[in-house]
């Protein structure tokens, strides 16, 4: 992502936590983010890799979408996109949703098999999941090689 961008993306999450969402209404949001975007992003990687001769899987659910790469039918890379409930701490983020009745805050987090990469994903672009994706895909790769 370019500096420019990243500066506006800045700015657009200050501007919208000015009026903070309920820990409900974040939860929604969450679970709408991963039904709509997350699962169209993965739809478009599964078309794409099976062009270069790989069988993909892609599962989503109304908490979790994910993509599973195999080559020669062995798992080559698992990437998910879940709703990940948090127990806000006793400290005070003015960027964090509001927590529930019970002290949670949720957000959509990516996931690699090798467990979260604790990221918060919750306002990425479609293309900015494929991206995530695509770099989480290339270092896995260059590690296994």
């Amino acid at each position: 992502m370019a500096w420019r961008q990243r500066l506006d993306e800045i700015f657009r999450e200050l501007r919208q936590s000015r009026r903070r969402e309920t820990a409900e209404e974040r939860h929604r949001r969450v679970e709408q983010f991963i039904r709509s975007t997350a699962a169209a992003a993965f739809a478009d990687l599964k078309s794409e890799l099976e062009k270069h001769d790989r069988k993909v899987e892609v599962t989503a659910a109304q908490d979790a979408a994910t993509i599973t790469v195999f080559r020669d039918d062995d798992e080559e890379f698992y990437y998910a996109i879940k709703a990940r409930r948090y127990h806000k701490g006793n400290f005070a983020f003015p960027m964090l949703p509001l927590e529930d009745a019970y002290g949670h805050v949720y957000r959509a987090e990516a996931l690699v098999r090798e467990g979260p990469l604790h990221r918060d994903v919750t306002d990425f672009s479609k293309e900015r999941i494929i991206q995530n994706f695509l770099y989480e895909y290339q270092r896995h790769i260059h590690w296994t090689l």
